[in-house]
């Protein structure tokens, strides 16, 4: 299971180019943006938790967007 995980996550990951990876994360800006959330406003300073259950783009995101802490 663990190879599995690797393959999906990431050796398919280390195919994406830095504008891959923005276009995969644009989702969850928009949706943000939708509903009239500041995403700068939102994790500006902020300690973020990552409990290891996605693909990374919300952490990345928080992370764009001024994140200072990280826990993983």
């Amino acid at each position: 299971m663990e190879s599995e995980h690797e393959k999906v996550y990431g050796d398919t990951f280390n195919l994406y180019t830095s504008d891959d990876f923005e276009e995969f994360v644009r989702p969850l800006q928009v949706r943000l943006d939708l509903n009239k959330l500041d995403s700068w406003e939102l994790f500006f300073g902020k300690r973020v938790l990552d409990a290891g259950c996605g693909n990374g783009r919300g952490s990345y995101l928080a992370i764009k967007n001024g994140a200072k802490n990280f826990l993983l």
